[in-house]
């Protein structure tokens, strides 16, 4: 992740130079484009540019460009006229003109402080602006397309010297820009437009007799202008239609499509529905070991604990490994025993343990069968001091080596002791007899729980990037996107939430859902246990069993609560077990889950490497820009 945002900064810095090079804070709060049009073909064009600095600067820079679709003999005089007023008072400055290729720049010389006001005038005189046919005369032009700070306000006037009978003016900022007023009086077209920051393009026509008669062309040319005005606002309307009508439409009906799918998916998969959480039992269905609870009835271990199919329940490693040994307490197959001050919990031969129970004994007090309670599991605690060491010894690759070693050793010794558990888990089912509850998903319900994400998740990537686009042009239409975005966002999120589980452990068959029936409603029991009164658990008399299924399943202090209440006892030893042991096993099983994420981070370690204006709207040419240094 640290390389990919070098990658993503490194491009930004590439993209972004003249923002950021020299670090000057201004905006422009006015532009005025005034451009007057001679009858041979030349044209003056003043550009008058209010800057506010919030920094101090040194200068300002604007550029006249000839790229593009221009007229043939298009040209920029070289020594523009350029003055300058800082504060309302006329300023001495120093220009320099550079001729870029494609165009001027000039950069003005005139150094100033934070919160001063500057307005440059630029004067350009302009050769062969117009496109001369045998009927019209045809201006199609860029002046501005490179500021590097958005233009608040532009106001833009278009004069000829001689008058007309026939014209017409466009302007065009792009698809789904905002609009822009344009007024006629007498020979000048006048327009204003907010917050330009990207190309400002003027395509006009008007009749052959603003020109010179020497200068007009054997072809004629309005039905080419309408053409392309009329493709543009096809265009346009073809876009709105897109963008406005059928995206949205597409949405709404994968939303739809989605929703009715999903909620099939669910009758199709759940058997017990809205009803599951109103089932109570009060006595536990079977008396079961946590491991073998958890996997036969719930399709969970060691390896794989997580949330389960059945009734939106869930059983944590954690826990898993907090109940089994609460569990080999009660039934007497460890034991506590003080020794100088220390409690250490003890291995008891004589107690007969099943195979995967031995396997967890020997992971949690090691080799000899006894172990101080503060240091269970000690041998799959990760050693992070050896981290540090490696990291002072090594570097570059040779590190990045080590701590692939060590954290793949203590990993593949974690992983291979939890596979054997589950492994003797799974024989101690067959060996009880017990049946599998669930069966595979069917083909069907996986493509229906895959037709519901996937519509859920093309409505969100729709939104992103269509309604992202709306958003950025400023169009109302955006929050209904912003509206369908958000709906499928929580569609796909719950969709993914309610499947997963299902495409994991499967679906509960027909005799399942007997014996899953009867845990789910003893589960609830024991959420709900304090809403009951004592008279309504009178059956239930060993509660030490009661209490490790609750830790199993997460609601030990409900119960505890409960037994506190109503004055209930536990049998003595088991009491004594409980209150002494609890609290550790549970520190110390999630610091055995913490050591086990250290080394997947070690194993997975390595060294961070760190990497290293065209045509216009409407066919036309040129480009103005600047900024401030």
């Amino acid at each position: 992740m640290k390389r990919i945002w070098m990658i993503i900064c490194s491009c930004l810095f590439l993209w972004m130079p003249s923002v950021w090079a020299d670090e000057v804070d201004y905006s422009i709060p006015n532009y005025e484009g005034n451009l007057v049009i001679h009858e041979d073909n030349s044209a003056d064009f003043v550009e008058t540019v209010t800057y506010h600095f919030d920094s101090d600067y040194k200068g300002q820079i604007l550029t006249l460009g000839k790229a593009g679709k221009l007229p043939k003999g298009f040209s920029i005089e070289e020594n523009p006229e350029v003055t300058a007023k800082v504060n309302n008072r006329s300023a001495d400055i120093r220009t320099e003109v550079s001729d870029l290729g494609d165009g001027y720049q000039a950069k003005i010389y005139n150094s100033g402080r934070d919160g001063d006001k500057v307005v440059v005038r630029v004067h350009w005189k302009l050769k062969q602006i117009l496109q001369a046919y045998q009927d019209i005369a045809e201006l199609n032009w860029i002046p501005i397309s490179d500021w590097d700070e958005t233009l608040r306000k532009v106001d833009f006037t278009v004069t000829t010297d001689k008058s007309f009978s026939k014209s017409k003016l466009w302007v065009h900022r792009g698809y789904f820009s905002p609009t822009t007023n344009i007024s006629l009086s007498g020979n000048s077209y006048r327009f204003s437009s907010q917050n330009v920051s990207g190309q400002l393009e003027i395509h006009a026509y008007w009749d052959k007799g603003i020109l010179s008669s020497n200068l007009l062309s054997s072809k004629t040319g309005l039905k080419q202008v309408l053409a392309v005005e009329e493709s543009i606002r096809l265009g346009q309307e073809k876009r709105n239609q897109f963008y406005k009508v059928l995206l949205p439409s597409v949405g709404a009906v994968l939303l739809v499509l989605g929703g009715i799918i999903h909620l099939r998916f669910r009758r199709w998969v759940n058997p017990f529905g809205k009803d599951s959480k109103h089932l109570h039992l009060y006595e536990y269905p079977q008396d079961l070991a946590p491991l073998v609870l958890a996997e036969a009835v719930y399709d969970l271990n060691l390896s794989y604990p997580g949330r389960s199919s059945l009734a939106d329940q869930s059983i944590s490693f954690e826990r898993m490994i907090q109940a089994s040994l609460l569990d080999l307490i009660d039934r007497k197959a460890l034991a506590l025993e003080e020794v100088s001050g220390k409690v250490y919990l003890k291995r008891q031969d004589a107690v007969a343990v099943s195979a995967f129970e031995d396997d967890l004994i020997s992971m949690a007090l090691g080799r000899d069968g006894s172990c101080a309670l503060d240091n269970l599991f000690e041998d799959y605690q990760f050693d992070d001091n050896r981290v540090k060491t490696l990291k002072k010894q090594y570097s570059g690759s040779e590190l990045e080596n080590h701590l692939n070693q060590l954290g793949d050793s203590f990993t593949s010794r974690y992983e291979r002791q939890l596979e054997k558990i589950d492994r003797s888990v799974d024989r101690e089912i067959k060996t009880l007899g017990l049946e599998s509850l669930y069966r595979e998903v069917s083909r069907k319900e996986h493509s229906m729980a895959w037709v519901s994400g996937v519509s859920f998740v093309l409505v969100v990537l729709l939104c992103l990037f269509a309604g992202g686009y709306m958003a950025m042009k400023g169009q109302a239409i955006f929050n209904l996107y912003l509206f369908e975005f958000v709906l499928a966002l929580v569609g796909a999120v719950l969709t993914f939430q309610f499947s997963k589980p299902y495409l994991d452990h499967g679906v509960l068959t027909a005799e399942g859902q007997l014996t899953a029936k009867a845990w789910v409603g003893f589960v609830n029991m024991l959420r709900d246990i304090n809403s009951f009164d004592r008279v309504d658990l009178e059956g239930v008399v060993v509660w030490n069993r009661i209490l490790v299924y609750a830790t199993l399943f997460g609601y030990a202090k409900q119960v505890e609560q409960y037994l506190t209440v109503h004055q209930i006892s536990l049998p003595q030893d088991f009491d004594l077990a409980y209150h002494q042991t609890a609290a550790i096993i549970g520190v110390r099983s999630g610091l055995m889950t913490q050591s086990f994420t250290s080394a997947t981070s070690a194993s997975h370690f390595s060294v961070s490497t760190s990497g290293s204006s065209g045509g216009g709207f409407s066919g036309g040419g040129g480009g103005g820009g600047g900024g401030a240094f």
